[in-house]
């Protein structure tokens, strides 16, 4: 009688082992077929027209480990990039030292307006070294050398939301509820791109006009100032002009880049919750807590001054 229990036992713990087994197995296969974080690639060397740059800001260069982790995947993924962090110290030292006549308006947007400024610099930086230029929580979902083509020289991705309906509404530019916008938490683009250099311009003139009545302060007015209005506006208006060529890159066919591994939205979505690839990096949360909204602000985003 114990002779056949123990046999009984060894059959269940046979059973279950082969199930563990298979069950990994099942998995490693799964695994193998969606996780490309796992897969950095050496050695690649091709050609393209925009640089192999990639450039990202924070405040510091102390990042925390969960933009550490994004940053180091960012990096691993294409190696054949040279991955530059920037601090607030090398956005004031690169624009002073740069674009001096640019500097006045960059030191004078207001601190607790630094998305401004961030805004401003990664223009800036792109167009005196060209590349591409990612928020320091956004990414790809796959590498860059599938989204850039050896001849592109201006991408734009485009995404379709709502989310900036009211402040369009607001200024007028459109009166329906579906806006297409080109994003620009990402700037793809070869250096001295002439576009940008008008754009750097305006903003410049922008800033030293600012009135807070007709310009506005919070969201709206980092929008409009130096923000994806600013950067919408002046690419439509003049991206006929010159002999660019300019990609057109839908987010929503194409779904390849990150505006935030934290954010459970539209789009990352798919990537953090659906694509078993950016699992793996673990950010799919939102993390920011007691961050101080420029949204909420009703303060000028320029300072006082007299030195315009």
């Amino acid at each position: 009688m114990k002779k056949n229990n123990f046999n009984k036992y060894l059959y269940y713990l046979i059973y279950i082992i082969l199930l563990i087994f298979l069950l990994y197995l099942i998995y490693i296969l799964f695994k193998a077929k969606y996780n490309i974080v796992k897969y950095y690639p050496k050695n690649i060397k091709y050609e393209q027209k925009i640089p192999k740059n990639i450039f990202q800001t924070y405040y510091t260069k102390d990042l925390p480990l969960n933009y550490k982790k994004i940053t180091n995947h960012l990096i691993k993924q294409n190696p054949e990039y040279k991955y530059y962090l920037f601090d607030d110290n090398d956005m004031n030292n690169f624009v002073k030292n740069n674009y001096p006549q640019y500097w006045n308006s960059f030191n004078y947007i207001a601190d607790d307006y630094i998305v401004a400024k961030s805004d401003f610099f990664r223009y800036m930086v792109i167009y005196h070294y060209g590349g591409v230029y990612f928020d320091i929580k956004s990414g790809c979902k796959v590498p860059l050398r599938y989204i850039i083509k050896p001849d592109d020289e201006f991408i734009l991705p485009i995404w379709t939301t709502y989310n900036f309906n009211n402040y369009i509404r607001y200024i007028n530019k459109v009166s329906y509820n579906k806006v297409e916008l080109y994003c620009q938490w990402v700037i793809i683009s070869i250096k001295n791109n002439p576009i940008l250099k008008i754009l750097l311009d305006n903003i410049n003139i922008s800033i030293q006009n600012y009135n807070i009545n007709k310009d506005g302060y919070g969201s709206y007015g980092v929008f409009n100032l130096t923000g994806p209005l600013k950067y919408q506006e002046i690419i439509d208006k003049y991206k006929n002009n010159y002999k660019l060529k300019i990609i057109y890159y839908n987010q929503l066919l194409n779904n390849n880049l990150i505006y935030s591994y934290f954010n459970k939205n539209y789009y990352d979505f798919i990537n953090c919750y659906i694509n078993n690839a950016n699992k793996n990096i673990g950010y799919c949360k939102h993390q920011s807590k007691n961050k101080k909204r420029y949204a909420n602000l009703k303060t000028p985003i320029i300072k006082n001054n007299n030195s315009f």
